[in-house]
């Protein structure tokens, strides 16, 4: 495949629903030879009780797929 692509980024919650396109999205790149860069979002209104204790406590991550 050709380098089509560079970059690729992919958006993530962990749900069910986004395994599908997680799982295209690391073909897609390892077939063009593309950086993946993932993002897992999460939705943080003050309703679920997450606070800045909770980010202190659960800092964001950052990984990095060979």
């Amino acid at each position: 495949m050709t380098n089509l692509y560079k970059k690729i980024l992919i958006a993530t919650d962990g749900s069910e629903y986004i395994k599908k396109g997680v799982t295209h999205a690391i073909e897609l790149a390892k077939l063009s030879g593309a950086q993946l860069h993932a993002v897992y979002v999460m939705d943080i209104k003050i309703d679920y009780g997450l606070n800045r204790t909770f980010l202190q406590t659960y800092p964001p991550k950052a990984w990095k797929i060979s």
